[in-house]
């Protein structure tokens, strides 16, 4: 059985050929990767802010916060495996400083209350 992941981009690009646009389709690697990796984490932030969502600054929300991220990236284990492998590409790495900001900046109330 095929990863879920994979089938989605075999199906898009079915779509795209019924339409009689593949052949126009270009794609940068490196593009398409931080395309992938910000849509990702775009996902992953707002399902990590559902689950914290109403809870008190603290061990708990840190926990829960934690808990969903990696829930949600075992969901998704084929696409994080892919970005885990072109963290080396430039604009990816820029994007994983950014992202890693955003979680810094999420979590600076929790390990303020914390200690």
């Amino acid at each position: 059985m095929s990863h879920p992941t994979r089938q989605l981009l075999i199906d898009a690009g079915f779509e795209l050929a019924a339409e009689g646009s593949l052949h126009r389709l270009t794609i940068d690697r490196v593009a398409f990767l931080v395309a992938l990796h910000v849509q990702f984490h775009e996902r992953l932030f707002e399902r990590i802010l559902q689950a914290v969502q109403g809870l008190e600054p603290g061990a708990e929300r840190v926990r829960i916060g934690t808990q969903a991220y990696l829930n949600d990236c075992l969901e998704e284990r084929g696409v994080k495996a892919l970005l885990l492998e072109a963290r080396s590409e430039a604009p990816i790495s820029a994007e994983i400083q950014r992202r890693h900001a955003s979680f810094v900046e999420l979590e600076q109330e929790d390990f303020a209350v914390m200690g």
